[in-house]
């Protein structure tokens, strides 16, 4: 009797230290919004390999539809946010600023890859620092670079194994690339400056200027830099002509070889290989004008632990997993993301890759990172841009405005 009696009290005992383990473990929410399906899997796959690793937090992914940041900021709002949240990048310093109390700052939950200045590349380790403290973990990102199809340069007599050299090459083959039919209308548009993936910020690095200045926090549009990039564009279209001002500016026109040349992310070089596999594509660095720098730019997502959050070191667990350089480089063999983490960016670099993807790749470290209101510089300086290739204002009168347009969303949003 007494031996019975003691396996019961033993098997209680364990029943109840099972319960008390399973009542340890803490589930933490993960959101994530419009993700490709390969960022998708890769979730679900990292997501999966966390649990089984980390018995004592569980992550319960939720993919998320609708508008990010209206979700985003109800939850935080009424109280509920979740506890790990994919995040546009260019968006978290202008939160920190003009939002307030909204994301936690980060720095001393942090892992050590991903600590200190250079524990993440120069473009993406500017859009998540404000006021000395890290507010978000990037992940993932693209860049840019000048896209051509082989056969047209072959035909042209023109070298297609390397980029132009300069700008002025680069416009002698716009124009040796572009063929009229007999009415006018362009039968083959070699390269023009306002279509692709690069916008007129692009030009503004090219030519030494840029769009936001993060000592003064101000707005930098109307610069002299700036204005010669403008003028540029200007002329080009002018010389090109009308008909290429009117030339159609969808990718489609390059994939069925109605454009030669064109600046596109890494990420669309992958869908122009797999829409036309038969096209002999190559890639290098758009050229600069002396004295300017690559005007190469790099987009892409980040992870912030939102204000509210009720397990915030399980978060930040679950975070340093899913950005360490391990799963940097698992992403970028899931997705073909680019990683931002130094050490998994040169560990990427070091595998074998094509030329052309080398050439997106080595653009990395020198890649433009975005400023606070990044969207708002994006459309006001694409809008300019159209109205000075339409010959509708000035580049001077169009960069004016921009600056003053962007000078008044600065002190209506940010306060600066």
């Amino acid at each position: 009797m007494r031996t019975r009696h003691l396996v019961a009290v033993f098997t209680l005992l364990s029943l109840l230290l099972v319960g008390q383990v399973a009542a340890a473990k803490t589930t933490i929410t993960y959101w994530y919004f419009g993700v490709t399906e390969l960022t998708e899997a890769f979730i679900q796959e990292a997501v999966a390999e966390f649990n089984e690793t980390n018995p004592d937090i569980q992550v319960e992914a939720i993919r998320q539809s609708g508008n990010m940041y209206d979700q985003t900021l109800a939850a935080i709002v009424g109280g509920a946010p979740p506890d790990v949240l994919y995040f546009e990048r260019s968006a978290v310093v202008e939160w920190v600023a003009g939002r307030g109390n909204v994301f936690e700052p980060l720095d001393r939950y942090l892992s050590d890859d991903l600590k200190g200045p250079d524990a993440f590349l120069p473009f993406a380790q500017e859009e998540i620092q404000f006021e000395g403290q890290t507010w978000a973990v990037p992940f993932g990102t693209d860049v840019r670079g000048l896209v051509w199809n082989i056969d047209h340069l072959d035909a042209a007599g023109i070298d297609s194994s390397r980029s132009p050299g300069s700008l002025d090459e680069l416009e002698e083959y716009a124009v040796r690339l572009t063929t009229e039919a007999g009415d006018g209308r362009i039968q083959q548009l070699g390269f023009a400056p306002w279509i692709g993936n690069w916008n007129m910020q692009g030009w503004f690095w090219s030519f030494g200027g840029d769009v936001f200045d993060r000592e003064s926090r101000r707005p930098v549009v109307d610069t002299e830099p700036n204005r010669e990039a403008a003028n540029w564009i200007s002329e080009f279209a002018q010389r090109l002509g009308s008909a290429a001002v009117q030339f159609p500016r969808g990718r489609g026109e390059f994939t069925s070889g109605l454009r030669s040349m064109g600046i596109e992310a890494n990420v669309t070089y992958e869908q122009f290989r797999q829409t036309a596999p038969e096209l002999r594509l190559g890639v290098g660095a758009v050229p600069h004008a002396q004295g300017g720098k690559n005007g190469t730019w790099s987009g892409g997502y980040a992870h912030v632990v939102p204000k509210g959050s009720k397990h915030i070191a399980e978060a930040v667990e679950f975070l340093n997993f899913l950005n360490s350089p391990r799963m940097q480089v698992r992403q970028f063999e899931v997705t073909g993301g680019l990683p931002t983490g130094t050490e998994a960016f040169f560990e990427v670099l070091e595998q074998p890759h094509d030329a052309a993807r080398l050439a997106f790749l080595e653009q990395l470290p020198v890649s433009n990172g975005r400023p606070p209101l990044w969207l708002a510089v994006h459309l006001a300086v694409a809008a300019a841009m159209n109205e000075i290739v339409a010959g509708d204002k000035s580049p001077e009168q169009a960069l004016t405005e921009v600056q003053q347009h962007m000078e008044n969303q600065f002190a209506d949003i940010l306060g600066w």
